[in-house]
This record gives C-alpha cells, structure tokens and sequence, in this order.
C-alpha cells in the first residue's frame, strides 16, 4: 500500500482561512471510487488512518480532510477568531471536493461523514448542489435532539448543549480541551450544535428558513450507518437526521461483535469499510 500523501487547499478569496493539506490515500487504481472522510467534532485527521487504509484495501481511494482548529489546522479557536458549519461547508469540504476532483478525474466521488462531519455533508450537499457527490455514508452521525435520547442520557446531551452555549458566549470560543467534550471549537459552530440539542433543527445556519427547503430536495444517495453501544448518537439520532432529509428507510445497524460506541470502531474499521465498499460497489 503507497504511504499517504499531502494534497494543499487553497483557501480561496482574499480573507478566507488557511486550511490544512487533505491527507490522501492512493488505490491501485487511480480510477476507482474515492472516499473522502469528514471527521467528527474536535478529531484529528491522522485518528482515521486505519479507516482510509481499509478502505483502500477494499478496492477504493480515501482521503481524511483537517477541520478547522484540529491537529495540523493553523487555526485555533479565541475570541475574534471564530467559524461555523457554513465556514466548514464553504471551506474545507468544498475546497477538499475540487482538490480530489482534480486529482482523479476519471474516478466517482463519494463521503463519509463521522458524527458532526456527516452534519457538515448534508449541508453540504444541500447548499452546493454544484459540488453533488456519488453519495454519502453517514457513520455515527445524527442529530444531538435530546428527544433522541433516553435516562440519563437525556440529561448528559442537555448538560453538554447548555455548557457548549454558555461557555462560547462568555469566552468567544468554545473551550472543549478545558470541558474534555469536542476539543477547543470556534464560538458559533458549538451555538449552533447547542440549537440542534435543544430544538432539533438546523435553524441558525439559515436564519431565513431556508434550510428545511433545501435539505428536503437533497437527492444524494445516502447511507446511514449507527454503532451499537453508541450513546452519543443512538440510531434514534441517525434516523431524525435522516427524516429531516426524508431518508429515514436509509439508516441501519452495523452488523458487528461487541459494543464499539461512537469511537471505538475506529480501532477495528473492517467491518464498516467493507459495508461501505459494498455500497459504493452496489
């Protein structure tokens, strides 16, 4: 298997953010179907090596993008220096999409979105329909609604939203390295994380209402992938962020040994390569 490489993005217009190089995994084929990986909230892209690895050894070409504010990011997050999803949509998925696109032009392009990186692909998707993938798998992924939970755990998803707004409105950031939940995140991104926990709807991002519109047309392939003994996006969660897209009938359970939660399938990503090779093959 080639060592992976660094692929540059350019940031785009005059004041856009620096953003870190895409990790980039080349196949065997330099025109089979590529992967990119959009990680979850506050993970380094370096966390999803043995990912992209698999994914290559399923016949497919992967590559990781850095979010902002994470592992080799210039940014990081302080008071006047500040993003949301808009900036991760309008960043680093769609400057990562030309790049791959650049680079295999001959081959189909799809995603994959861990957690809050499957958030940032449906917007994608539904805010750049210039940018239309292949298709989307959405691993781990759904909306933090506290409806969605049960117990206790009700109450933690609730707690985590109220100290993501608080904190972020005090601060100017959001200090999650401080609270050991999502890592240090720009102020706006975790208010609007805060607004899905508590009303379950992309609301702030299009303050104009737009955005129930928008992602109702969606037309993407999508697949939605839930881990068992995963508490922080049980598969009540995928499938509300599903509906919300009139996907529902598109989530399933990874079929899997054990109780690998909302990480820990990162370990051993076997399994969820080969479904999501299977799919894309389909």
């Amino acid at each position: 298997m080639a060592a992976p490489e660094f692929l540059p993005l350019t940031a785009g217009g005059a004041g856009a953010a620096a953003l870190a190089p895409l990790t980039w995994y080349p196949g065997e084929r330099a025109d089979a179907p590529v992967v990119l990986v959009v990680p979850a909230l506050g993970t380094p892209a370096g966390v999803y090596r043995r990912l992209a690895e698999s994914l290559v050894a399923h016949g497919l070409q992967a590559a990781v993008v850095e979010l902002r504010g994470v592992g080799r990011s210039p940014l990081r997050a302080r008071r006047g220096v500040d993003w949301g999803y808009a900036d991760l949509v309008d960043g680093e998925i769609a400057q990562a999409i030309d790049a791959l696109r650049a680079r295999c032009p001959d081959s189909s392009l799809y995603a994959l979105g861990h957690s809050l990186g499957g958030h940032a692909l449906l917007l994608h998707q539904a805010r750049r329909p210039d940018q239309a993938l292949a298709g989307v798998t959405l691993v781990a992924s759904g909306t933090p609604w506290w409806r969605n939970y049960r117990g206790g755990h009700r109450w933690m998803v609730r707690g985590l939203g109220f100290a993501a707004d608080r904190t972020s409105r005090w601060l100017g950031y959001y200090p999650g390295d401080w609270l050991r939940f999502g890592g240090r995140q720009g102020a706006r991104l975790m208010r609007e994380w805060a607004h899905l926990v508590s009303h379950g709807r992309f609301a702030q991002i299009w303050p104009d209402g737009g955005w129930r519109d928008a992602l109702a047309a969606l037309r993407t392939p999508l697949l939605g992938i839930a881990m068992p003994g995963d508490v922080y996006t049980p598969f009540e969660s995928l499938r509300h962020l599903l509906q919300i897209v009139g996907r529902a009938d598109a989530a399933e359970m990874l079929a899997v040994d054990g109780q690998p939660g909302h990480f820990g399938w990162l370990k051993e990503p076997a399994a969820l390569a080969g479904r999501v090779a299977g799919w894309v093959g389909g």
